[in-house]
């Protein structure tokens, strides 16, 4: 139809892509579709090379992969592509993607956020798992081992008599911890590392009920994200740790 030809060479070319998904996806859910939109058809082929951005709480190669590029062709709006989800059994708190993409042509990028929730049992403080959070027991198992303690000194006179029957040697505390020092859970500042006298300073203090700027006092260092750094986003955070009563 050289009409429709023609009227698609003499159509004003797209200016933007939306980036769409799930606000939500599960870790188990295998992949994740990532929408591209035009803000109208495309008059030639326009590839899609997808990215995250550096905002973003997940990793690549351990927490998802990004798809190959794909293609709008010449006439389409939109085009799509699988994220894929890496189901691990690491205790880890919900992380997210910020997604944004490379387009060629050229084009402005809206980009879109997807938040994995994590599938794993729920992560807490609550180191012995009895059911509470108690500065003598999971916060001196806590620092013990930020100090890296290990063996029967790690436990010995902090697991709670009533603790869960998974969480009562020194082995499956240690594994335990290890789990949130791997999902970032104890990166309380969000800086990408676990410290004693930062990450671990704040979880004490929160523990013996420190709160305001007292809570944060020289225990948060310059890299802290941006939405941990201050007092009420770190006793906010420390809050969802801390298992309902």
């Amino acid at each position: 139809d050289n009409r429709a030809v023609t009227n698609l060479t003499d159509a004003s070319p797209p200016t933007s892509v939306t980036l769409s998904a799930a606000a939500t996806v599960a870790e188990d859910a295998g992949t994740a579709t990532i929408t591209a939109r035009l803000d109208q058809a495309a008059t030639q082929t326009v590839t899609i090379t997808l990215s995250t951005e550096s905002s973003s709480t997940a990793r690549a190669g351990e927490d998802y992969a990004l798809p190959a590029a794909f293609v709008i062709a010449r006439g389409g709006m939109e085009g799509t592509a699988d994220l894929t989800l890496v189901d691990d059994d690491v205790v880890e708190a919900n992380e997210t993607v910020v997604l944004g993409a490379t387009v060629e042509p050229a084009l402005t990028v809206i980009g879109h956020t997807l938040t994995i929730l994590d599938n794993d049992e729920s992560p807490s403080l609550d180191v012995d798992g009895n059911g509470t959070v108690g500065l003598l027991t999971d916060g001196l198992l806590l620092v013990r081992y930020l100090i890296d303690i290990r063996g029967p000194a790690l436990t010995n006179l902090a697991v709670a008599n009533d603790a869960h029957e998974d969480r009562d040697t020194h082995q499956e505390i240690a594994a335990y911890l290890q789990g949130l020092v791997d999902g970032d859970v104890l990166d309380v500042d969000g800086n990408g590392t676990v410290g004693l006298l930062t990450d671990g300073l704040l979880i004490v203090r929160y523990l013996i009920d420190i709160r305001g700027p007292e809570l944060t006092n020289l225990a948060l260092p310059a890299d802290a994200r941006e939405d941990r750094n201050e007092p009420d986003e770190i006793a906010a955070y420390l809050d969802s740790l801390v298992p309902s009563q």
